[in-house]
């Protein structure tokens, strides 16, 4: 009983961690995918469990029992095992077309491999007892998770990249995907169980840092991210390549709908708006911002109205990010400044006086 508790314990504190490390989880609904993730991960020691019965392990034989053990790890738990894993994430992903951004992919992956690891932490601590399984569940847990993060970053390359599955491109993808993983999981194996710690723990913080790396890079790189300040076609180039994948996102929609206004594009702008309400039509934030982008397109009372019924149901929160984003919006158009009698006495005052500060 108490190994149960401590494994599940452990395993919901690395859940909880994998899905705070999706600071937009909230938009892509991503943390119920990551649970979905997670129990078919469940189903991966099953192949695992076949191919071990299936894999003639009589062919690996030599004279020399470490060259034997380092072989067998290398050439067949390593490869088993992140194979097993990656099949049932692979055909998962595909299944459900749950990547939303590149940063999902290494997120569900290290789903599924943690549900691996907390099965087999538990054959270990039915084995060794609860010492070890408190070990395994800090190091072994992570070190699966981080294994996996070099195949979840070259699937999301591929899927991002736009390439078919069928292209030989993408086949190569993946086998640099797996085989990498699966070397360094051999080999990680090998350093533990001949008792090499220090090897071992320089391999580990050499993948953890590998990880941290790729983590930091797909946030980075991710269209939720403004990578080009002053050049709204770029951004908009970067932020409908995340739309493609995630059409109802309320966040690309809002940022899409900025860089057309910047660009003076006021007729996609409101398109994208559009969209957004459909999405959520009680989202007071975009309805303001619509409202804005009709009064700067010229049809001022209409727009009027919009705004004023939107923004008495913002908090003050959201009426202050609604002042910061229309200041960027008239800091390129100081014409509009310069006509600020064109306008209702309240986007006057509530917008103009504040863009000028």
């Amino acid at each position: 009983m108490n190994i149960l508790l401590v494994n599940g314990a452990a395993t919901a504190l690395w859940l909880f961690i994998l899905t705070r490390l999706d600071t937009y989880r909230r938009d892509k609904h991503s943390t119920s995918r990551i649970m979905v993730f997670f129990l078919t991960g469940l189903l991966s020691v099953i192949p695992t469990l076949l191919l071990y019965l299936l894999f003639p392990f009589h062919l690996i034989r030599t004279d020399s029992w470490v060259l034997t053990s380092l072989l067998n790890q290398v050439l067949v738990t390593g490869p088993i095992e992140e194979f097993s894993k990656f099949a049932v994430f692979f055909i998962l992903a595909r299944k459900l077309k749950s990547i939303r951004e590149p940063l999902d992919a290494v997120l569900q992956a290290a789903a599924v491999t943690l549900a691996f690891a907390s099965v087999e932490n538990l054959f270990y601590a039915n084995r060794f007892g609860l010492e070890i399984l408190v070990l395994r569940s800090v190091i072994t847990s992570l070190g699966h998770m981080v294994l996996s993060s070099i195949w979840g970053f070259y699937y999301a390359a591929v899927v991002f990249g736009g390439s078919s599955w069928k292209s030989r491109r993408s086949r190569l993808v993946l086998l640099l995907a797996f085989f990498p993983a699966a070397l360094c999981h051999g080999l990680s194996n090998f350093f533990l169980s001949q008792g090499m710690l220090l090897f071992y723990f320089y391999l580990e913080l050499i993948l953890l840092g590998l990880a941290v790396v790729i983590y930091y890079y797909l946030v980075w790189k991710s269209p939720y991210k403004t990578q080009f300040p002053g050049d709204p076609e770029s951004n908009l180039r970067v932020i409908r390549g995340g739309l493609k994948h995630n059409p109802d996102s309320l966040i690309l929609g809002q940022k899409a709908a900025f860089y057309c206004l910047q660009k003076g594009d006021g007729q996609q702008a409101l398109e994208h708006i559009e969209h957004c309400l459909t999405v959520n039509p009680k989202d007071a934030y975009v309805g303001a911002l619509r409202g804005i982008t009709m009064m700067l397109e010229g049809r001022v009372d209409d727009g009027e109205e919009l705004l004023q019924i939107a923004y008495r149901m913002l908090p003050s929160a959201g009426r202050w990010a609604l002042r910061r984003t229309v200041r960027r919006l008239l800091a390129g158009r100081r014409e509009a400044l310069n006509r600020a009698d064109c306008y209702p006495l309240f986007f006057v005052e509530h917008f103009f006086h504040f863009a000028e500060r």
